[in-house]
């Protein structure tokens, strides 16, 4: 069964990355020619095109980081007051047949309450 979702998994992460990557060449090249044709049609300096694409790539690169950590940090919605709890009840979970990684589990989170489950990820 993990086997399978990694088999579907790939064609879809590989066109997802060239989707990705093909996009982020469009938009540097896009504004590499805006500040080129504004340089040269402005001024009247002639820049090597070259020069202002690899300049706006690593301005962009220095602030990607940035940009990421501003995208964890999107606005939500503010609970005034959680009502109810998470109960799990004999839970028990495999990968393989009888091969059991949870058995019989169960605990309760009350409202409020933060919880961590931390445990070994199985990858082949």
């Amino acid at each position: 069964m993990c086997e399978d979702f990694w088999k579907s998994r790939i064609p879809t992460g590989i066109t997802e990355a060239l989707l990705v990557a093909i996009l982020k060449i469009l938009e540097d090249l896009g504004v590499t020619i805006i500040v080129w044709a504004s340089i040269y049609y402005l001024i009247g300096t002639n820049i090597d095109v070259g020069l202002i694409y690899v300049f706006v790539t690593y301005i962009k690169q220095i602030f990607s980081p940035i940009n990421r950590l501003v995208e964890n940090f999107e606005d939500g919605i503010i609970l005034e007051k959680i009502e109810g709890k998470i109960e799990f009840k004999n839970v028990w979970f495999a990968y393989e047949g009888e091969n059991w990684i949870l058995k019989n589990i169960s605990f309760t989170i009350e409202p409020g309450q933060s919880i961590a489950l931390v445990g070994k990820t199985r990858f082949r």
